[in-house]
């Protein structure tokens, strides 16, 4: 998955190779770091899960832009004059 033009996959993986071989920072920062990640995975993951492929129902899951662009473009019944067709 990506954030902008960032792929996560790659990047943590990254960020957990440069820990494992950095052994100046402390013990503490370094799992703090770790648990970071953890939860930054754990936020991707229920980001990318919608009712297809998990068990949560149809109304959960996130609308798309276009319905509120189509929404916009609707008339309302307010725009409509009232009363019988104009002459010709």
């Amino acid at each position: 998955m990506t954030a902008g033009y960032i792929n996560n996959k790659t990047t943590i993986e990254k960020i957990q190779s440069e820990l494992k071989a950095n052994t100046d920072i402390s013990p503490v920062l370094s799992s703090s770091i770790e648990l970071l990640i953890v939860v930054i995975q754990m936020l991707v993951d229920r980001q990318s899960m919608n009712s297809s492929n998990s068990s949560l129902p149809h109304a959960t899951d996130q609308r798309k832009r276009s319905r509120a662009k189509n929404k916009k473009k609707r008339n309302r019944k307010g725009n409509k004059s009232v009363g019988a067709q104009s002459g010709a």
